[in-house]
């Protein structure tokens, strides 16, 4: 390397020397908190069937051979967020519950037969929303309450509420 360049990269570390023993900028950090809060919750999984719903079949209800009636159990999938038990599962009156001899009534548009219901949820503890906690729908119809109504189609439509 020549002189003059020698004496060039001497120079010029030189500047950048006293650049460096000018003012120096300091610097700072911060920090910043991130949150996010999950409500615990339970609910009814939609996929019971496509209309959400889940049907209770009492079935043929006969006259002749009478009997106290019991509707095959139904179940109804739900979830609740992870470390959270649903503490109740409750079931409104249903649509025919006006003039009704019970809490609840199947009707046909005329005539009314009192039913009950018994729901049993398994209380375990969620897991999140992928996995289905279940809760079992019994039913009962007392024989005097169905001997002496009209032939038809009978139904109710019942709202189910569930809290975490």
């Amino acid at each position: 390397m020549n002189v003059r360049k020698r004496m060039a990269l001497v120079g010029a570390l030189a500047g950048f020397a006293m650049l460096g023993s000018g003012n120096a900028l300091a610097g700072n950090t911060n920090t910043v908190e991130v949150t996010a809060v999950i409500t615990g919750t339970c609910n009814f999984t939609a996929a019971n069937n496509p209309a959400g719903n889940t049907t209770l079949d009492f079935g043929t209800l006969d006259q002749v051979t009478g009997g106290n009636a019991v509707a095959t159990t139904a179940t109804l999938n739900y979830w609740c967020t992870k470390g959270e038990v649903a503490t109740g599962i409750s079931a409104g009156n249903g649509n025919n519950s006006a003039g009704c001899a019970g809490t609840r009534c199947l009707s046909n548009g005329t005539d009314l037969i009192p039913y009950s219901l018994v729901l049993t949820p398994s209380g375990a503890t969620g897991l999140g929303k992928s996995t289905n906690l279940t809760v079992d729908i019994d039913g009962g119809i007392v024989e005097a309450d169905y001997i002496d109504v009209s032939a038809g189609n009978y139904d109710d439509l019942v709202v189910l509420t569930i809290t975490p």
